[in-house]
């Protein structure tokens, strides 16, 4: 048969619409199974697959894909926190939160996600991080609100409640919310913890620095690794460093 016969018969025969493909079922696979889709997926691509519809997205925040949380609460990154912190913050095991401390949001949201994980079970590490202004002068401490001075009090009480089953507790360099707290917060502590980090180098002569009663060290018998500021140690503390199993960084 001709070739320009067949094309041209093609031309006039009537084109059926293709049938509607079924997505019906990809928004129903089980559960082991999208569990183990997003366990060969990294953090970027399964956040991408999560948004193929409710289904996959509540199958992919669940606590055996999220034993580690890096959670900001940063004026660009509040949405995003508060989302995480009401879907994983009564369930996750490791914990990094950064902190704007200068922001009055960021602080209440924080402490909203630090209620979540003072009733949470599984946490065993945290670590918070705090953006600190860096508060140099007498006139810009005292500028700073009484609203944000009150908040960061008040996450740091919400913070003592999060500590009685931690294995590993960090804290980074923030004088404006630690200086005069830091005591009370290893006081709470899980006696039972093996690794402290803890940053207190004074950055404003109008803020108290801390200093370390050795007793606050000898109660954690299971202590394998504390980090601390060199100006912190006496020799009570030094002493304590001579015991075999401890690690000091």
């Amino acid at each position: 048969m001709d070739s320009a016969k067949i094309l041209e018969g093609s031309k006039n025969k009537k084109i059926e619409p293709m049938e509607e493909i079924e997505l019906k079922p990809w928004a129903e696979l089980p559960h082991v199974v999208l569990t183990k889709i997003f366990s060969l997926l990294d953090r970027k691509d399964g956040l991408n697959a999560s948004a193929t519809c409710r289904h996959w997205r509540s199958n992919y925040f669940q606590p055996r894909l999220w034993e580690y949380l890096e959670i900001r609460f940063t004026p660009d990154k509040l949405d995003s926190a508060r989302f995480l912190s009401g879907t994983l913050g009564r369930t996750i095991k490791n914990v990094s939160v950064f902190l704007n401390t200068s922001s009055e949001y960021c602080l209440k949201e924080c402490i909203k996600f630090l209620q979540h994980l003072a009733v949470n079970n599984n946490l065993r590490s945290l670590n918070i991080i705090p953006l600190f202004s860096g508060v140099q002068s007498r006139s810009e401490l005292w500028s700073v609100p009484d609203s944000i001075w009150h908040l960061r009090h008040k996450l740091v009480d919400q913070l003592k409640e999060c500590l009685s089953n931690l294995d590993t507790f960090s804290i980074g360099c923030a004088p404006e919310l630690f200086s005069r707290s830091l005591i009370y917060l290893l006081k709470r502590l899980n006696p039972s913890v093996k690794k402290i980090r803890l940053s207190s180098y004074k950055t404003s002569p109008y803020l108290p620095g801390v200093i370390f009663d050795p007793a606050l060290i000898r109660r954690f018998t299971e202590l394998q690794v504390i980090l601390i500021d060199s100006t912190q140690l006496s020799r009570g503390l030094s002493g304590y460093f001579l015991k075999p199993k401890l690690k000091k960084e």
